[in-house]
């Protein structure tokens, strides 16, 4: 059962879902009648959940203040002792609970450190330790609050051969895989050896996720057949109850150690990258309520490739909220940076110089306070690359950030534009394809597929850069770099009505050639804009 009831008027709901969300995130387990299950009557699972709860939270409002159903379950909270109130709106509870006191929170938007609310989680601590104390069988842990960065636990893997000999194999994939992970400053992860305690444990994702303060929970399999080995994995978000992410891996046992190196490296790069997609469509799905520095840095993240100047400037502005929370965040001050070499490189910014200006002092600032994260590394060689600043200085940085973990995504993405950039357009090609394969449901996917046809590109294969841009351009219809790779490349092959109808398109998106500034190199640059003239000059075939 639920630590924590919440009682509530259906006009309420999305207050009462906000208000559990912030409650789930500190590490307490919550229940409100979303979760009614089909099969049992409505009375029954209500009264179960609010009798067993350790504190009932009624919600107040004028319309709770009416309701049967809201009024009967603060009366079971009330003889039970486990009553907790919030006025949501100022009205004032009604007889008999107006003797009880209640938190006035009508002007709360989600703030996590306010006096009101402070106190009210105050009280819900109480209760539930409370219920600890006199041995509440579901409750002995307690459970810890999610740290700010996205945490996760490896479970122990199940060796499906049943073989007690060759758990060696399945506990030693919990601990390299642990250890692999622990070197993405991004994530926050729980020690191998804790999390091999929850072998043969009949608790559940979300009890063990509460008890190790954490959000993902990686759980895994290991199965042999002579010679070979298959480990599958998959990727819970335990706080919503959901997989996000599932694979498996085959290879050879010749040499166990070898194979628990490639395994662990392979997924968690993986799980990286798909923990960093998750947490941005979790920040930007999240709109409503105060947000703390690290989702609005992941909103701001998501948002700033978005072509619309509106959704631009609102990425800086979350950006700039994260720095004023927490100054001396490098990874908030690097993004800060980023949003407006963004701005800056594809011309939505009001006004160039300044963006350019604000996004270098960015650049500076994140790398004194912190020039070995790997995150802090990547933006400041993009900060570089945005506002066609020192790509050596681009090229160190990204090396670095590579060197320090060269199982990120987003590293290889990065570096791969680096790549285009200064003309090693192979290298950049293999860059850019493997971030895509480690991470293929990236937001950015049409941007890394941009950045693959434009290697093909420079490499002189434009059929198979045409296939990629055109996939690219009708992800992003109005991306201006992936309409001039394609364009040009249809031309060069020999399309000419699919390389007029895509200049055509260029042209409608962007009137000026600053597509151009993609290549350093004079000769790919020069070679892209006699492509794209000749593309506009292309006359239908006969």
């Amino acid at each position: 059962m639920a630590e924590l009831f919440i009682s509530y008027a259906r006009s309420s709901e999305a207050q009462a879902a906000a208000i559990a969300q912030a409650l789930v995130a500190r590490g307490l387990t919550v229940w409100r009648d979303d979760a009614l299950p089909p099969h049992r009557t409505y009375a029954e699972v209500i009264e179960e959940h609010l009798r067993a709860a350790a504190a009932v939270l009624v919600l107040w409002t004028a319309d709770a203040v009416k309701s049967q159903w809201v009024r009967a379950e603060a009366e079971v909270a009330r003889e039970l002792g486990t009553l907790v109130q919030i006025s949501l709106d100022g009205v004032v509870p009604p007889l008999p609970f107006n003797q009880i006191q209640c938190a006035d929170l009508r002007d709360w938007r989600g703030e996590l450190t306010g006096a009101d609310w402070r106190k009210v989680l105050a009280s819900i601590d109480e209760l539930v330790a409370g219920k600890v104390a006199a041995g509440d069988a579901e409750a002995v842990i307690p459970a810890l609050a999610l740290p700010r960065k996205p945490s996760i636990a490896v479970l122990p893997f199940a060796d499906l051969g049943g073989a007690a000999e060759h758990d060696f194999l399945a506990d030693g994939m919990v601990e390299e895989i642990s250890t692999v992970l622990s070197r993405f400053q991004s994530l926050f992860v729980i020690a191998g050896q804790s999390s091999l305690t929850y072998r043969d444990t009949h608790k559940t994702a979300q009890q063990i996720a509460r008890e190790l303060g954490v959000r993902y929970l990686l759980e895994g399999s290991v199965r042999r057949a002579g010679s070979r080995v298959r480990i599958s994995a998959r990727l819970v978000d335990a706080v919503a109850g959901e997989q996000i992410w599932a694979e498996h891996f085959d290879d050879g046992l010749d040499d166990v150690f070898a194979l628990q190196d490639r395994i662990a490296a392979n997924v968690a790069s993986h799980i990286d990258s798909t923990i960093e997609t998750a947490e941005m469509r979790r920040a930007t799905a999240r709109r409503a309520g105060a947000a703390d520095t690290i989702e609005l840095v992941w909103r701001a993240n998501a948002a700033i490739f978005d072509a619309d100047r509106a959704v631009q400037a609102a990425a800086i502005a979350d950006a700039e909220r994260a720095v004023a929370i927490d100054p001396d965040n490098a990874w908030a001050v690097a993004t800060l940076g980023f949003c407006h070499g963004v701005a800056y490189s594809s011309m939505g910014s009001t006004d160039p110089v300044a963006s350019r200006a604000a996004a270098l002092a960015a650049y500076e600032r994140a790398l004194r306070l912190d020039g070995q994260d790997p995150q802090v590394l990547c933006l400041a060689a993009a900060i570089q690359l945005q506002v066609a600043g020192d790509l050596d200085a681009a090229n160190r940085l990204i090396d670095q950030a590579i060197a320090a973990n060269d199982g990120s995504a987003n590293s290889l993405y990065w570096g791969g534009w680096i790549d285009v950039a200064t003309g090693r357009a192979a290298r950049g090609l293999e860059r850019l394809q493997a971030s895509l394969r480690l991470n293929p449901r990236t937001p950015h996917r049409p941007f890394n597929l941009a950045g693959i046809g434009l290697c093909l590109f420079a490499l002189e294969r434009y059929g198979e850069a045409a296939e990629v841009l055109t996939e690219a351009a009708a992800q992003r219809p109005n991306y201006g770099i992936a309409l001039a790779g394609l364009a040009a490349s249809l031309a060069l092959d020999g399309k000419r009505t699919e390389a007029r109808l895509a200049a055509k398109r260029l042209r409608a998106a962007i009137a000026s050639e600053v597509y151009l500034f993609v290549f350093r190199d004079a000769g790919q640059r020069d070679r892209l804009r006699a492509g794209v003239a000749l593309a506009e000059r292309a006359t239908p075939a006969a």
